[in-house]
């Protein structure tokens, strides 16, 4: 594949802090005429699609932004000093309670390259022995063990919407395809 100039020529930059995230404003030249360009940067997040006997765990949280409760997998941001594995782990403790038996990488993506630096590194783990839930002061979630098929549904019925969730689940399937897609 031919590669094309990669970078923009940056004139300005600031960056704006706001809560947990950092916004770049940026004045990009091209052409020479100035445009602008802004995105957020955010940390690195990891999710983690959880197996038990035949079942996914899933999180029905309560979202701020969207002002609805939503299906999701458990996630959240790679803390400083710590590294994708080891905060796919503790959010799998935090959020659910249980504990990872076994836990497999399944790539890392970008949620939205126009607008984001985020990369989401995706996990699938067999999990077992339920512990006691460790939310945040503002978390919100319902916990569910809900059957493959199942949880299949609410993705044809369009109520799953959280695309990492979707992406570790059909990147699951291919892992797993010669155990009969499980």
């Amino acid at each position: 594949m031919k590669q094309t100039k990669e970078e923009y020529d940056v004139v300005e930059s600031r960056t704006i802090q706001a809560g947990r995230f950092q916004i770049v404003c940026d004045t990009v030249r091209e052409s020479g005429r100035d445009y602008p360009y802004s995105y957020v940067k955010i940390k690195d997040c990891a999710a983690v699609l959880c197996i038990v006997e035949q079942s996914v765990l899933l999180l029905r949280q309560y979202r701020h932004t969207l002002r609805s409760w939503e299906y999701e997998i458990p996630a959240g941001s790679v803390e400083d000093g710590e590294n994708p594995e080891e905060a796919a782990k503790r959010e799998v403790m935090e959020e659910t309670g249980y504990d990872i038996k076994k836990m497999v990488f399944l790539g890392w993506y970008h949620l939205s390259v126009g607008s984001t630096t985020e990369r989401v590194f995706l996990y699938y783990a067999l999990c077992h022995k339920q512990k006691k839930q460790k939310l945040d002061v503002l978390e919100k979630i319902q916990l569910y063990r809900v059957p493959f098929e199942e949880f299949e549904g609410l993705m044809e019925r369009n109520e799953f919407h959280q695309c990492m969730g979707v992406a570790a689940w059909e990147r699951y399937k291919t892992a797993n395809s010669g155990n009969g897609g499980r």
